[in-house]
């Protein structure tokens, strides 16, 4: 599953993306935490050899914490984040998953625009609980939302 355009291309992630992924997560504020366990259910978005973006999906069940969404600071604004977010929904519905959750503090509105509706915390299903962005993580405050598929 791959994107092109403006010399952007993206790819599933391999195990030795891992270091460039951490390295992205980290230049945009965002925890690298526990991403290594989800390797297997990420994207990178390349400029040439550079990872320009990330997004990942941690699978439970029938549903998916959508996580990492990152696009390094001098390459938003291109697309990139909406190419992301179309390969990973392409990739859930691939799975067969049903739903699709994130916990967000600063863009709620970007997500509404993908389809995302804000819900309560407590609403999210307790097998995605267990991850450790919802457990550990990511704080009280941010926005949970929910995207069914």
């Amino acid at each position: 599953m791959s994107w092109t355009e403006d010399s952007i291309t993206i790819k599933k992630a391999a195990a030795a993306d891992l270091q460039a992924i951490t390295r992205l997560l980290n230049s945009v504020d965002l925890p690298p935490d526990g991403i290594a366990d989800w390797l297997q259910h990420s994207f990178l978005a390349w400029k040439n050899a550079e990872p320009v973006g990330s997004i990942a999906l941690e699978i439970y069940d029938q549903n998916a914490l959508l996580r990492s969404l990152a696009v390094k600071k001098e390459w938003q604004g291109r697309g990139i984040s909406n190419a992301l977010i179309e390969t990973v929904f392409q990739y859930a519905v691939e799975l067969g998953l049903a739903s699709l959750y994130l916990l967000t503090e600063s863009v709620p509105a970007y997500f509404e625009s993908k389809g995302f509706s804000r819900i309560a915390r407590n609403d999210i299903p307790a097998a995605v609980k267990s991850s450790i962005q919802l457990a550990f993580v990511c704080p009280a405050s941010a926005t949970a939302m929910m995207k069914r598929l």
